[in-house]
């Protein structure tokens, strides 16, 4: 078993949007309130800012680095996209990509990034030109999050609406059919998604804490629902077919599995106090030894993940090829929290504590935007 070192914790001195893992590199970048992105390298001795970009003149809301690594993407409440090389160089500055303050950003390919604003429009944008070449406006509410599948087919996108879309890539720009599906309104937002079981199932966090879980081609509705949060399920990421981490607002990282659903362990607690920091973010490093975890608090905060990693290779070689029929292999939904929640580490009234520290902070830090 690994030695459960972390990298050390960086304090950006204001609220951090998003981070980003660069994808063969031990650094990361990060998007913060003031509209500042700072590139940092992180270690086990030392963890310190290498650049501190100013180019966007509000809050810089999202950042992703390209598949390859040769350069950085980033987004703004000031409707601007802005492409950085690894020199820290602007490369490209589209002033105008959207009407409204963008919110998400996923690369397709080096060369294709869609953005998604508070409006539910979702672009598409090639970046050796830097137009826009194709977009759609089918949810009414923030493109919360998006991930596209293995061919980059379809993009699926969630919404504040409490809606999934799902959006055929492959009809034209022109096209009436580039909406493939649109789910039903779950009534409340949905803040984080991934793609699961090579495709075949689609996992969607929400706003009281839920993972709506749907099926490749029944979007309508969702075919069953994970419990097992006390509240909301603000970031979600993939750790492997069978298993995602989820970052809620009681300060926790959680492993789930699909198929059994089941919330397996706490992978680490964003506090390292009694007092509770919601988690807004949550995003895994390349070698997947590392989790870094976003709060109110203005700290980037490491999780080890390389036991985990492990344990769940074993259990991923172990079980039986999924029968997907008719939702057959879907465990049954349970009422019974207890069944699939382990042990809650003692919290004073955390659920109502919850609640205020969220409000709160939200109000500090989004009451001007």
């Amino acid at each position: 078993m690994e030695n459960l070192l972390e990298p050390l914790s960086y304090n950006a001195g204001e609220h951090i949007f998003d981070v980003s893992f660069h994808p063969s590199n031990h650094v990361l970048a990060c998007t913060l309130v003031t509209g500042e992105t700072k590139l940092i390298s992180y270690g086990f001795e030392k963890t310190e800012e290498l650049l501190t970009l100013t180019h966007h003149k509000k809050s810089a809301r999202t950042c992703s680095f390209a598949p390859s690594g040769n350069f950085l993407a980033t987004a703004s409440e000031d409707r601007s996209i802005a492409i950085i090389d690894t020199n820290g160089k602007m490369i490209m500055r589209i002033k105008r990509a959207h009407d409204y303050p963008i919110y998400s950003m996923k690369f397709l390919t080096d060369e294709i990034v869609a953005t998604g604003d508070d409006e539910g429009f979702v672009k598409i944008w090639d970046l050796k030109s830097g137009e826009n070449v194709w977009e759609v406006s089918e949810q009414e509410e923030t493109i919360t999050d998006m991930v596209s599948d293995h061919d980059n087919n379809f993009l699926l996108a969630t919404s504040n609406d409490g809606t999934l879309g799902v959006y055929d890539l492959r009809k034209g720009n022109k096209s009436k059919e580039k909406l493939y599906a649109l789910s039903d309104s779950m009534e409340e937002d949905l803040l984080a998604i991934s793609l699961v079981k090579n495709g075949k199932k689609v996992l969607c966090s929400s706003q009281e804490g839920c993972i709506y879980v749907f099926k490749w081609d029944y979007f309508g509705d969702c075919k069953d629902r994970i419990l097992g949060h006390p509240n909301s399920i603000d970031a979600m990421i993939k750790l492997d077919e069978n298993t995602v981490l989820t970052g809620s607002e009681d300060g926790y990282i959680r492993a789930v599995s699909i198929s059994p659903n089941k919330v397996l362990n706490y992978v680490g607690n964003h506090s390292e106090s009694d007092e509770i920091e919601p988690i807004t973010r949550l995003a895994m490093s390349y070698d997947m030894k590392f989790v870094a975890s976003l709060s109110y608090d203005n700290w980037i905060k490491f999780h080890n993940i390389a036991n985990l990693v492990d344990e769940r290779k074993t259990v991923n070689l172990n079980q039986e090829e999924e029968e997907d029929s008719d939702g057959e292999d879907m465990q049954e939904e349970s009422d019974d929290e207890e069944n699939n929640q382990p042990k809650m580490p003692s919290k004073v009234d955390l659920k109502a504590r919850q609640k205020e520290i969220k409000k709160q902070k939200k109000q500090e830090f989004f009451s001007d935007m």
